[in-house]
């Protein structure tokens, strides 16, 4: 589970797929991230080895937001019934003109906000997403994790 280990790391939100837009954005479009997790769980076989559907999956996180116009469209965005994509980059590397020049790892996920809360006087916003789809990126890899439901 994610929760022990983001507590740790430097985390930034990007409210774009980072594999498909900006390759390195700006400090100004990225999000504090102050907490998130997710439960992801499949089925294993008596070997070991996953097997069927992955369940739905419910990521939850905290971000730091300001009082900037751009918040405000974020807030909003996050408020509408579409399905958005929603980039965590760990350990981002800024450089001299303040756009991310390197991270160490990150996942990029796709699914839909399905609660929204603003706390601490309006500088932070705490969200659901309910995810169908995550990529989880390395520094020269990309593993997919597409996240379907059973018929049964």
């Amino acid at each position: 589970m994610a929760q022990s280990m983001s507590n740790l790391l430097r985390a930034v939100l990007l409210t774009d797929d980072i594999t498909t837009g900006v390759a390195n954005p700006a400090r100004s479009q990225c999000y504090t991230v102050q907490h998130f997790e997710y439960k992801c769980q499949r089925d294993l076989d008596d070997a070991g080895m996953p097997f069927g559907f992955t369940t739905s999956v419910i990521l939850s996180a905290t971000v730091k937001i300001s009082a900037s116009s751009s918040s405000r469209t974020f807030l909003e965005r996050l408020k509408q019934d579409s399905r958005y994509p929603f980039t965590f980059l760990f350990n981002p590397v800024f450089d001299a003109d303040k756009r991310v020049s390197d991270y160490g790892d990150g996942m990029v996920v796709y699914g839909y906000v399905v609660d929204v809360e603003q706390r601490n006087k309006d500088s932070e916003l705490n969200f659901n997403i309910l995810v169908s789809s995550m990529t989880y990126l390395g520094r020269d890899t990309k593993k997919s994790l597409y996240i379907t439901h059973s018929t049964d």
